[in-house]
């Protein structure tokens, strides 16, 4: 080729140039549109009907696997939030967990909050049954106990108890309306409690993680019950926890938001 034609040859490269940018550009520019859109999509909050749930988990087979999944790191890792949360209002006195599960909870408040005491509700008696061995293998024994009840019936006389706590049960419960009331006549003067629960209104992504943990995570026994996918289903959005704390007798009283989770708290 002679220089006349490789200057030529050159030319046209160097406006083919341009528009390979201006392709690759469009070409990024559309990736970055796809991403945004799918993240904004995954960011809305979901707007769907509440299905109620079912309370308490009574069969042997269920208790047994809801304690191994209390036990895997994004349970630990609620547990922690709840903690933090729970320190700012320094609970002292008789503690009591509503809707305890396996107990973990309640060990983890014992151990942070030496001088407690605590014990531990559950509507299903196999989860009593593991609560009990929980702490007895903790050595917790003399500080924490455990007994079978329902937050609309706690075994507890009137004025008797310090500080309420309840964890990912809010939801399960048939008459949340008739548990605050139930909640107010236990709770001394100046008594507290704090609920921590999902909340229904919460991100497209939150849905689609349970989805994925409900169909591949969980144990076969959790899974068969549509958990925790289920649980999401059946929690409460924020606004209607604000309209079951302004029905009850509490008047002071206030609900934290996280992004899929919130906390209902009060003070009698």
């Amino acid at each position: 080729m002679t220089p006349k034609g490789e200057l030529q040859q050159l030319a046209r490269q160097q406006e083919l140039r341009p528009q390979e940018r201006t392709g690759r550009w469009i070409l990024a520019v559309t990736a970055l549109t796809v991403l945004a859109w799918s993240a904004w999509k995954g960011m809305r909050r979901v707007d769907a009907p509440r299905q109620a749930n079912l309370e308490g988990l009574e069969e042997e087979g269920l208790a047994e696997s809801f304690t191994r999944l209390s036990r895997m790191p994004q349970f630990r890792a609620l547990r922690w939030i709840f903690l933090h949360r729970l320190a700012k209002y320094r609970p002292s006195g008789l503690v009591v967990d509503i809707g305890c599960g396996p107990g973990l909870l309640v060990e983890a408040i014992a151990l942070r909050y030496p001088a407690l005491r605590l014990v531990g509700v559950d509507i299903a008696a196999p989860m009593v049954a593991r609560a009990c061995e929980q702490v007895a293998a903790s050595g917790l024994a003399g500080r924490v106990s455990f007994r079978v009840g329902d937050a609309q019936s706690l075994p507890f006389s009137d004025a008797s108890v310090d500080f309420l706590v309840s964890t990912l049960s809010l939801h399960h419960w048939p008459d949340p309306v008739a548990a605050l009331a139930e909640a107010w006549r236990v709770l001394r003067p100046g008594g507290q409690f704090l609920f921590f629960d999902l909340r229904r209104d919460a991100p497209r992504f939150a849905y689609r993680l349970a989805c994925l943990v409900t169909r591949f995570v969980v144990p076969l026994a959790i899974r068969r019950i549509g958990e925790p996918l289920g649980s999401f289903r059946a929690a409460y959005t924020a606004r209607e926890a604000e309209q079951l704390l302004t029905g009850s007798l509490f008047a002071d009283w206030s609900v934290g938001l996280g992004s899929a989770w919130l906390f209902l708290w009060g003070r009698r």
